[in-house]
């Protein structure tokens, strides 16, 4: 019981998406309560590139914390199914995109990510099928209200390969400013000034559950709960043309 509900605060990252090389602690802008949409987005003219899905995923561990932590395990949730724009000005610190995902498209303990991520890879689908109920459920993500998570850009600073990227992220009715770490290949002998038919981005980082708007679950008066940092690991491949889905 208490292993299929703490599986649930895992997915309240994704959102995300978005990120990217090196770890660091995020940094957040409180935003308003009424603010329940993300800012108007303009792009810039600039070259254009559409997120590939069949390369690109996002993933996020969760932790067990408490005295009764041993009653719990860590879990990693994600996606694959990423859709994005992304476009590049001449003056690459203006760079602009808008990732996106479906809450009913966030994987919930693949073997793989598990064994990769050091953990026994193997969970009953029965636990599972459970946490990915909760995780819909309206104290969570609230699927059915918010069915999809969005990062939009905010600010971009430091060098065209290693640069500090300050994103909007958007889930579940709530909206915060997470800023990370990113590393951005450009494509082989290419950078912002020659730009490459390939992007790739990627890198992780520690985002937490309360400054995305989501109460860390908890149990037997505390004794049980999620931990309130999630690992967050990204990988982008940004591919050279419009996508028309995102938006013009």
């Amino acid at each position: 019981m208490a292993k299929r509900d703490s599986k649930t605060h895992c997915l309240g990252v994704v959102v995300i998406l978005i990120a990217l090389a090196a770890c660091a602690p995020i940094s957040m802008t409180p935003i308003p309560d009424s603010a329940k949409t993300l800012p108007e987005l303009k792009w810039p003219d600039g070259k254009n590139y559409t997120i590939d899905p069949a390369r690109s995923e996002f993933r996020v561990q969760l932790s067990a914390e408490g005295p009764l932590a041993r009653f719990g395990h860590p879990h990693v949730i994600g996606t694959r199914a990423i859709k994005g724009r992304v476009v590049v000005p001449d003056d690459w610190q203006e760079t602009v995109f808008l990732l996106s995902f479906e809450v009913d498209d966030l994987l919930v303990d693949p073997p793989q990510w598990r064994e990769q991520a050091g953990l026994t890879p193997d969970i009953p689908s029965e636990d599972i099928e459970a946490t990915r109920q909760n995780m819909r459920s309206a104290t969570q993500l609230n699927a059915a209200a918010f069915p999809t998570i969005e990062l939009q850009s905010h600010r971009i600073e430091g060098t065209p390969n290693q640069p500090t990227i300050t994103t909007w992220v958007s889930l579940a009715g709530h909206m915060s400013q997470q800023t990370l770490p990113v590393a951005i290949h450009w494509g082989l002998g290419h950078s912002p000034d020659q730009p490459a038919d390939e992007l790739i981005i990627s890198g992780s980082t520690t985002w937490r559950l309360t400054e995305l708007g989501i109460t860390p679950f908890s149990v037997f008066g505390g004794g049980l709960r999620v931990g309130d940092d999630i690992e967050l690991s990204v990988r982008l491949y940004a591919v050279s043309g419009n996508d028309q889905s995102m938006g013009d």
